[in-house]
């Protein structure tokens, strides 16, 4: 299922690609949303996040990305291991930005469905595929 970005972060990625002084901060997370719930219109509110031993959102360091000559953007891979059953399915992951205010940059869906997280498994979101 591919992943799209929303028009809030359509919106927000204008503003900081245009007008920001500053290089923004980012989150990454992920959700346990059922699939089709988010939509384009959605916004921050509308993540629900699973809880459990081992989830935390990870800081994406803004150093840490590269960009290739054909403007391939990579990031290296992201894991959280589960230290319990956790909460509900992962159903993908997000990314938002790290203002008071969060906005929802990017939603991105699993492309083969509910991920159950239980003690010992591992998670592992590359942010070009989802590899879990």
């Amino acid at each position: 299922m591919a992943g799209f970005t929303v028009n809030e972060g359509l919106s927000y990625i204008g503003n900081v690609l245009y007008k920001a002084a500053t290089q923004e901060t980012f989150s990454l997370g992920l959700f346990t949303n059922a699939p089709a719930t988010l939509t384009q219109t959605s916004a921050w509110a509308a993540i629900t996040q699973p809880t459990g031993s081992g989830y935390a959102e990870k800081t994406l360091v803004a150093g840490t990305f590269t960009v290739s000559a054909a403007g391939v953007v990579t990031y290296p891979q992201e894991q959280w291991t589960a230290g319990d059953t956790w909460s509900a399915d992962v159903q993908g992951y997000y990314i938002r930005n790290n203002n008071a205010s969060p906005v929802l940059i990017h939603v991105q869906y699993r492309d083969d469905g509910a991920f159950t997280m239980t003690n010992g498994k591992i998670y592992t979101v590359d942010l070009g595929v989802d590899t879990s």
